[in-house]
């Protein structure tokens, strides 16, 4: 068995306010963001060395039950994952993509400009 057929609800999650539009239809096509915060954010699925996440055997373990998805789930396509270490980085990556459209023009990122 996969680890997709193992999780089970936590008996004491907290209660959360919903982040979904009561009107938007989630079964429709479309990009999804997938947040999943460990237990008093502990620190589970590998290191920063050198400015890099290096996934240690339970970091791997989320990468590779990630691409397992559409094994399971043959309408589903992936794009992109990413295993970050905190809240603060998780945030400079939403400002990052936030204000990218208003200056891809000088971003290091943008390839057309290599």
């Amino acid at each position: 068995m996969n680890i997709i057929q193992h999780i089970q609800p936590y008996p004491m999650q907290p209660k959360r306010k919903t982040q979904r539009k009561k009107e938007y239809d989630y079964s429709q096509p479309g990009y999804y963001s997938v947040t999943i915060c460990t237990q008093l954010r502990s620190c589970l699925f590998g290191a920063i060395q050198n400015g890099e996440m290096l996934a240690n055997g339970a970091g791997q373990m989320v990468q590779d039950t990630w691409h397992e998805i559409p094994t399971y789930y043959p309408g589903i396509g992936l794009d992109v994952m990413q295993i970050i270490r905190n809240e603060m980085e998780l945030n400079n990556i939403r400002q990052y993509i936030c204000n990218n459209p208003i200056e891809w023009d000088t971003d290091e990122n943008n390839i057309d400009l290599k």
